[in-house]
């Protein structure tokens, strides 16, 4: 039952009606080639299904000999007919198979002879169950990390380099690529353009674990302008508190055990277990995007993350009201 339920959810993200998750909605130019094949697939298969129906249903219901009571031996031109339709059929389905790979492999040239549009790089690390995204530059002091949402210009080619720190996952966006895995020790790569501004769900195509069906990230397009705003925001270290609360917060952070496992820029915290977290109130999800960003959310997923994410790494968090109101305060405040 649970083979069949994944099984079918991959095919609902696949063909599904639902815009944001359907490879048939093609947003960018390497969808819109896999778009192509895909349908491709569909058609064929679905025209061998009508036939194979037809010839079934033609089989049912035709009119029968009546049963014959002694045993003859078989027509020899019968037999011939029989053996022709035979290798008839086996060819076809050989032509059709070999149509079929030959579609598919065209695809994949055209795909990796595609034109590439003023590239930029991101690297791509899958954890259980979140993912990492650096924006790397020649320059290491503007380097960006960042987790479960890439920002990207409309109309550049991203060169994605993708590996995994712990099991294998599989990065697929359906409405901008094709699944490709993240494999330890390895390193793959693929290509994303996208055409018009918009927001794109990916989601993990591996099993990797409990948490597998809650390791989505969102791709968010826009214009070139609006990136460089974002990435040169992104490049700042962490807004230092304001206000009294939000400075309790940051001490009550930097004193915790949270600078074990995350990153906050500007900070002393610069761990890399967990999510980097200098920015993390701009981002419109929480925990890979299981839950919207809201205070309330927050607040549960410091204190009671198990409930919210059973089987993630972090540990609950028992702190006093008046502690964790300051730190969220603190939290909110890294936009």
């Amino acid at each position: 039952m649970k083979k069949a339920a994944f099984a079918l959810t991959l095919l609902t993200l696949a063909v599904g009606g639902c815009g944001e998750h359907s490879a048939l909605q093609p947003a960018g130019e390497h969808a819109a080639r896999l778009a192509g094949l895909t349908w491709i697939f569909i058609g064929v298969c679905a025209a061998v299904f009508v036939i194979v129906m037809v010839y079934l249903l033609w089989a049912l219901v035709r009119p029968r000999a009546a049963p014959m009571v002694t045993i003859v031996a078989p027509d020899p031109t019968s037999l011939g007919k029989l053996h022709r339709a035979i290798a008839v059929a086996g060819g076809l389905t050989a032509l059709t198979l070999l149509g079929l790979l030959v579609a598919s492999a065209m695809a994949g040239h055209a795909e990796a002879a595609s034109e590439v549009r003023l590239p930029m790089s991101i690297r791509v690390v899958g954890h259980q169950w979140w993912w990492e995204f650096e924006y790397t530059d020649p320059d290491v002091s503007k380097t960006v990390t960042t987790a479960n949402e890439i920002h990207v210009p409309v109309g550049r080619t991203i060169l994605l380099e993708l590996s995994s720190h712990d099991v294998i996952h599989s990065f697929w966006v359906p409405r901008l690529a094709g699944k490709i895995d993240l494999i330890p020790s390895r390193t793959n790569q693929t290509k994303l353009l996208v055409d018009a501004p918009g927001r794109f769900r990916g989601q993990c195509a591996e099993f990797c674990g409990y948490q597998h069906a809650h390791m989505a990230f969102w791709i968010i397009a826009e214009p070139e302008r609006d990136f460089e705003a974002w990435l040169q925001h992104e490049r700042a270290p962490a807004t230092p508190p304001a206000d009294e609360s939000t400075r309790r917060g940051a001490q009550l952070f930097a004193s915790g055990p949270c600078p074990m496992c995350h990153t906050v820029r500007g900070t002393d915290a610069a761990a890399t277990v967990g999510p980097d977290l200098t920015h993390i109130a701009g981002r419109s999800t929480l925990a890979s995007g299981a839950f919207p960003n809201t205070r309330d959310h927050l607040r549960t997923l410091v204190t009671n993350i198990q409930r919210m994410k059973p089987g993630a790494l972090m540990p609950d968090m028992a702190l006093p009201a008046d502690d964790l109101d300051v730190l969220m305060s603190y939290l909110r405040g890294l936009q």
